[in-house]
């Protein structure tokens, strides 16, 4: 947890195999009514879940660790989340890149919901569903009525509307060629930047009425800041200082963007801006 001034007002989380640690955290999630924090382990495949209340304090926060009991450690990798982002009623989202688990809804006992397509954005089948999934962000609106992915070679974004446990694919835009190199002795396949990559989306953070998708390429365009509706329209363009090369995770709150950015020395800060 760390205050709006900068500085860190909690730690919380240990590294470790035992009930409610985590080895590769892949992302957090804050639960509708902001009371449960939910951590997804991308190692172990369980979401750790936390109480807000207790973590601020000195109780044990862990609240429940929650694993699908149809997913059994030895299934390939493919088969993982990459992320797993917190639902309404006690329900989460997770995103792969296999077509048996691209999207699903579940909840603690079953699935819910999948969906299974995935736009094309390169003709070998592998390499497509690694650029939707390695690299990738993923985000859903507040009011749980869009579903946005961004990726990070080629800097493509799929816009998915969610009506209950109903998922269906709204509009795909692409804006570059995705150019990546192979990750050596990846099984499955896993595409990753290379000196010809061009631009890709490197954060997201999305709203009832819009997102907004960091576009990180060449030196001159890293701190662009790209807002877009639900029409997949860019309505406006933010550009931060020009000391700052990468904005590494951002929201927005009541017409304030807060940001974790790095500067050309390597540090780390986080900003507020208007917007």
């Amino acid at each position: 947890f760390i205050h709006t001034k900068g500085y860190v007002v909690k730690s919380f989380g240990e590294w470790g195999r035992a009930h409610g640690e985590f080895i590769l955290p892949q992302g957090l999630s804050l639960s509708k009514d902001k009371k449960t924090c939910c951590v997804y382990d991308y190692n172990t495949q369980y979401t750790v879940c936390f109480s807000v209340k207790e973590a601020l304090g000195v109780g044990n926060p862990v609240q429940d660790v929650i694993r699908m009991e149809e997913v059994e450690s030895e299934r390939p990798v493919e088969h993982r989340f990459y992320q797993v982002l917190a639902l309404s009623d006690n329900r989460f989202l997770g995103f792969g890149n296999h077509p048996e688990n691209r999207i699903q809804i579940f909840n603690q006992s079953k699935v819910l919901a999948t969906y299974s397509d995935f736009p094309v954005l390169d003709e070998k089948e592998e390499n497509n569903r690694s650029l939707w999934g390695n690299l990738a962000s993923f985000g859903v609106s507040p009011d749980e009525k869009h579903i946005v992915i961004t990726t990070g070679i080629g800097a493509a974004f799929e816009i998915l509307s969610l009506s209950g446990e109903e998922i269906s694919h709204k509009l795909v835009k692409g804006f570059y060629a995705p150019k990546y190199s192979i990750a050596q002795g990846a099984v499955p396949v896993c595409v990753v930047v290379c000196p010809e990559t061009v631009v890709g989306f490197n954060a997201l953070h999305v709203a009832n009425d819009c997102f907004y998708a960091v576009l990180a390429g060449p030196e001159e365009r890293y701190n662009e800041i790209l807002k877009f509706d639900f029409d997949g329209e860019c309505v406006h363009r933010y550009c931060l200082p020009s000391d700052i090369v990468n904005i590494h995770c951002m929201t927005v709150d009541k017409g304030w963007l807060w940001a974790f950015v790095e500067n050309k020395d390597g540090e780390i800060k986080l900003i507020k801006a208007g917007i």
